[in-house]
């Protein structure tokens, strides 16, 4: 009877140290799951920020010819771990000619870059040929370029990159691109 007596008391205590800890073991789960889970978004994030495509459209050096400001090239850089394809100049919108609002809208008719490497800058020109200005010379343009793209990791999926310029005026009085927020 001694060690049955023994036996229960051992059983009683034991389910007491189970008691005691239940509530320590579940908070170390929760915790130990809620950091996992927190790993794993961050490891998800970080991978999307470095596989994301970084697509930069910035104006050349040179300055521009008032009589056709659009024959300046601009310069397409991947930015991105991994290339992207099919990238075309898509839409090119014109908001201000010499300070007075136009909002002109023009489809760009120009061959797509088939395949454009990381770190590969690459120049083009809006082939904007027969686009005459009442007001010759230009002193100030506004305009937006939408760029249509394909990137490597979703091939089937078209996006696109709006960039948006305005002209200044050095002080050898020669027009150049800057670039500007889109939202402004």
């Amino acid at each position: 009877m001694i060690s049955e007596t023994k036996r229960l008391k051992n059983i009683q205590n034991i389910n007491k140290k189970q008691l005691m800890q239940s509530p320590k073991g579940k908070l170390r789960r929760v915790i130990a799951n809620l950091l996992y889970a927190f790993l794993a978004f961050l490891a998800i994030a970080t991978a999307y920020y470095n596989f994301a495509v970084k697509l930069s459209i910035l104006p050349s050096e040179s300055s521009i010819d008032a009589s056709n400001p659009f024959a300046t090239p601009f310069i397409l850089k991947n930015d991105s771990l991994l290339r992207i394809y099919n990238i075309k100049p898509h839409r090119l919108i014109i908001h201000k000619v010499n300070n007075r609002s136009c909002n002109l809208n023009i489809n760009l008719i120009a061959p797509a870059i088939p395949k454009h490497e990381s770190g590969e800058p690459t120049s083009f020109s809006l082939p904007v040929t027969e686009f005459e200005f009442n007001d010759s010379p230009i002193n100030y343009l506004n305009i937006e370029i939408i760029v249509f793209y394909y990137p490597a990791y979703l091939p089937f999926y078209e996006d696109e990159k709006h960039a948006r310029f305005v002209t200044i005026k050095s002080k050898d009085g020669n027009l150049h691109w800057i670039s500007k927020a889109i939202s402004e």
